[in-house]
């Protein structure tokens, strides 16, 4: 049998709750459903022997872990606060040299995923958030008070992409209301 990683997310409310700690669910999500290991984790992590260990275990401060209640899968609700108008006119100026980011779908690289299909990601709101740590922005992205600026020495290699916070948190305001694209099966990680 051909070994690969094994794609398991455990994360607060999403995907088949295990543990339980005050009001926070944890939960575990199997990203990979055709890898026999992570699937038989993911039961395990279900099972008697796993549920026991999570009850058995005592934090120094807090709330002991509890077994959940709720025994069907939870969706993570994602609900970002920014202004969804000034997102769109952040992605129309800064985002949509290199991606498709409305109804306009020229303009951008081919190669580089829309905003329609990294939607389809089950953890776009991660990736989107903290987006310019995430290759290749980093070479090209000023976040005002959270990066450094760029060494003279080794200046971006287009022009850069510069925003504040309140317009990264507009972006996922926008993000956040549109569609998915369909890609028809879901999206295997390799």
């Amino acid at each position: 049998e051909e070994q690969s990683d094994a794609q398991v997310s455990i994360a607060v409310a999403r995907g088949r709750p295990i543990a339980q700690r005050g009001d926070v669910i944890w939960a575990v999500q199997l990203i990979d459903d055709e890898h026999r290991g992570a699937e038989r984790f993911v039961d395990w992590l279900q099972g008697e022997v796993a549920q026991n260990t999570i009850l058995a275990f005592a934090p120094e401060t807090g709330d002991r872990f509890v077994i959940p209640e709720v025994q069907n899968t939870i969706e993570q609700v994602v609900n970002f606060k920014g202004d969804a108008a000034l997102g769109l006119q952040v992605a129309q100026a800064q985002c949509s040299r290199c991606h498709v980011v409305d109804d306009n779908r020229m303009g951008a690289i081919g190669s580089t995923p829309s905003f329609f299909a990294l939607r389809t990601l089950a953890d776009w709101p991660q990736r989107m958030s903290g987006f310019y740590l995430l290759n290749p922005h980093p070479a090209f992205t000023v976040v005002q008070d959270v990066t450094d600026p760029f060494d003279p020495n080794r200046p971006p290699p287009i022009v850069p992409i510069k925003v504040t916070l309140d317009q990264i948190d507009a972006l996922l305001a926008y993000m956040q209301g549109l569609q998915p694209a369909d890609l028809g099966a879901p999206i295997k990680h390799q």
